[in-house]
């Protein structure tokens, strides 16, 4: 079970059970009750005999604490946590509504994506009760907590998510031809495909698609579109260095969340080197298990929070 590629700051809290076969179905929102940074609220879950998966702060940072395949210790209701993921959000006003900033709810959004993504939740559902998989520390423990602005808002962000939810998990359309140069090819050129060439999925290619003449058509985020015919249905679409000639074009992908982590290499334990934002739009010249190598030398980013150009 894998981690959030969003977490920028990672301390484990000892407040947690080591799980072989957890589950994930749920997602429990908390408030920190302060305006903490990922880095203190992992300092206090050092000692506080609590814990989180993540925290979320004011500046929409993302703190692991415990591993999604741990249960934390946060909702004071074993059932609960051993099946979900918890998530601590700074607040921007202490008592009162216990409001939170408009930058931490929306990166609280783009967390629940990434954790519904990878674990498999198709729909986050908001009842207000516990039919729904969208849950609250307050219907286990006599606390405030999430506060009353951010439990008003548990329709608004199942809603976001949802929206979210559906945009990627429908098919990535096809790129409709232009005669805008792309990859460094423009639609309808004559490619070559390497000795050695498979599908983008590694299968096999067919003899007779070697033999043939084969056109750009564009490209998506799985590599460079291609058919035997300049119009018309596609044949194929292969990884970019699988094109004689082309193993440094790559292909472009557009960033799909209101902010993304680069970093030095092809996962969530390499350094971060900067942050991208959404609609900003790059080159990936390589992939690695789901991510893509940046053109310019900055790092790598996680292409399922991008989309094809």
């Amino acid at each position: 079970m894998s981690n959030s590629p969003l977490v920028t700051y990672t301390r484990i809290s000892p407040y947690k059970n080591v799980m072989t076969n957890k589950k994930n179905t749920h997602i429990v929102i908390h408030h920190m009750a302060g305006n903490l940074s990922v880095e203190t609220c992992g300092d206090i879950f050092q000692s506080s005999q609590s814990s989180a998966n993540y925290g979320v702060d004011g500046e929409g940072r993302v703190g692991l604490y415990v591993e999604e395949k741990d249960r934390s210790w946060a909702t004071a209701n074993r059932e609960i946590d051993s099946k979900a993921v918890t998530i601590e959000v700074a607040n921007d006003q202490i008592g009162g509504n216990w409001h939170v900033s408009d930058t931490a709810l929306n990166k609280t959004i783009d967390l629940c994506v990434d954790i519904c993504k990878r674990n498999g939740i198709s729909k986050l559902v908001f009842t207000g009760d516990k039919s729904g998989n969208l849950h609250a520390h307050k219907w286990y423990a006599n606390t405030e907590c999430p506060g009353p602005y951010l439990y008003s808002k548990f329709n608004y962000i199942a809603d976001e998510v949802n929206k979210k939810l559906s945009g990627g998990s429908a098919p990535t359309p096809q790129p409709t031809p232009t005669p805008t140069p792309s990859n460094g090819y423009k639609v309808g050129d004559v490619i070559e495909l390497k000795p050695d060439a498979t599908y983008y999925d590694g299968t096999t290619i067919p003899n007779w698609v070697f033999n043939s003449t084969l056109y750009y058509r564009g490209a998506n985020k799985n590599g460079i579109i291609f058919s035997t015919q300049k119009t018309g249905d596609i044949t194929g679409v292969v990884k970019p260095d699988a094109i004689k000639g082309s193993a440094s074009a790559g292909y472009l992908v557009k960033i799909d969340v209101q902010s993304l982590n680069v970093r030095k290499g092809p996962g969530t334990e390499y350094e971060v080197t900067t942050v991208v934002k959404d609609g900003e739009v790059f080159t990936i010249v390589d992939e690695d298990d789901g991510w893509g190598k940046l053109k310019s030398g900055a790092g790598w980013i996680y292409l399922k929070y991008t989309e094809a150009v």
